[in-house]
């Protein structure tokens, strides 16, 4: 189809066009130098993706808020990302799209590293637990009881030294979930836990307000990445189907020794 082609398609209100067929307009752009690509066209077709993906991914993109900080985490389409640094791309100059959208790519592809903050893709992830110390504890039969077990978290949750004070449950066909707040050394922090009915509904996920600092520890099989978020630490790991992410008042140290203990 040629840009005039395409052109008469728009202006004529009855046609559409599917994703598929948007996408392949764009990578046909893409393929051309920065001096032939058609910006109002590549503008156009991003346009309708994002009106598509709204429709198509509305159970799966979730969004997560809920601390008094503003903290919060948002699923998003990595491909319109990617395709709308190509667009910047033609103000930029001949600069690759990789280098553009991703500053790092870390730890086996899990990790992308952004301007404004941190991807975690735990859809490229197949860690499992070797072994599960805590499943006998108050906490983990209460997860267990709405269907989310086994748990893999750090012991200290289950401590003196920490107090759940709120558990949320939501349960869809996809997801069964749990929103937990609790109080651990006198600061506030908030535990999510997603437990997914198949791999294939598990996206990326992208922490907001974050500085670049991230270390990851290994604690029987699972890989946790811990990362500074708004100056407070902020763990994130994935065990099989359960994906869990903790967001505490620590401080990026304390934080990783926090995460250190999970069994």
């Amino acid at each position: 189809m040629t840009n005039e082609e395409f052109r008469e398609m728009i202006n004529d209100k009855t046609a559409f066009l599917s994703k598929e067929e948007l996408e392949v307009i764009i990578e046909k752009e893409l393929e051309k130098s920065e001096f032939e690509m058609d910006a109002d066209l590549i503008e156009y077709c991003l346009d309708e993706l994002s009106n598509i993906n709204l429709d198509i991914d509305f159970d799966v993109v979730k969004e997560k808020d809920g601390d008094t900080n503003g903290k919060h985490i948002k699923r998003r389409c990595i491909r319109i990302v990617a395709i709308a640094a190509a667009v910047a791309l033609m103000v930029v100059g001949t600069v690759s799209v990789y280098a553009l959208v991703f500053n790092v790519d870390l730890f086996n592809g899990i990790i992308e590293y952004y301007d404004d903050h941190i991807r975690i893709r735990f859809d490229n992830s197949y860690d499992k637990a070797d072994k599960y110390k805590l499943l006998g504890t108050e906490f983990a039969e209460e997860l267990a009881n709405n269907g989310i077990s086994p748990v893999f978290l750090p012991e200290d949750l289950f401590s003196n030294k920490c107090k759940i004070l709120s558990l949320e449950y939501e349960k869809t066909d996809a997801i069964m979930s749990v929103n937990v707040s609790f109080e651990y050394q006198h600061k506030k922090g908030y535990i999510y836990i997603s437990h997914y009915a198949s791999a294939n509904l598990i996206s990326p996920t992208d922490y907001l307000n974050t500085n670049g600092q991230i270390e990851s520890v290994n604690v029987s099989g699972i890989t946790i990445y811990i990362m500074e978020q708004n100056k407070k630490g902020t763990i994130a790991y994935k065990d099989g189907l359960t994906e869990y992410i903790i967001v505490t008042e620590l401080s990026f140290k304390e934080a990783i020794e926090f995460a250190q203990t999970a069994k």
